[in-house]
């Protein structure tokens, strides 16, 4: 049931976003200067997002996985104080960039933070918490990472950030 209510949601806003395109361009503008300006970002790490997911971005290391892949982990709480039972993953994304561009994030593959990288995707009832890895492939082990957390399907502007210095 959930998921044939996501595949809705996420028709109605795709249908929404081509007739929003039809528009002049002058509006497109104004509407986003005023979404700019209504973004919450808070640098702290932690705080809410979409007023019903409490995360607190916590660290960051490089680990190696089974088949020698050097990833690097990012560790953050999740907290559900919604209504309703979610996973982590359809409730907030992460991503992480460097020097400006986004880095991919990957599959953690058998090792010693299996668990905690499988927790993504388990349900977390309201009132709930649950520790999370997040895992990239950086090539710069130089560069510092910035890393953001955002709502997922949202129409609020909150975002967490945490940077992290690898040198």
């Amino acid at each position: 049931m959930k998921k044939k209510a996501l595949v809705l949601l996420i028709g109605l806003l795709a249908t929404a976003a081509v007739f929003a395109g039809c528009g002049s361009s002058e509006t497109a503008q104004t509407e986003s200067a005023v979404s700019s300006s209504a973004e919450t970002t808070q640098t702290a790490g932690s705080g809410t997002l979409d007023g019903k997911y409490d995360v607190s971005i916590g660290d960051g290391m490089f680990v190696t996985d089974s088949l020698g892949n050097e990833l690097y982990a990012i560790s953050y709480t999740f907290t559900n104080n919604s209504d309703e039972a979610t996973q982590p993953f359809l409730a907030v994304q992460g991503k992480a960039f460097q020097d400006g561009v986004q880095i991919q994030d990957t599959m953690y593959l058998a090792g010693d933070h299996q668990e905690v990288a499988n927790n993504r995707y388990l349900e977390v009832k309201p009132g709930a918490s649950i520790e999370v890895m997040q895992f990239f492939e950086v090539s710069d082990k130089t560069a510092p990472i910035s890393f953001e957390m955002t709502p997922v399907l949202s129409l609020s502007n909150d975002k967490l950030e945490k940077e992290f210095t690898i040198a």
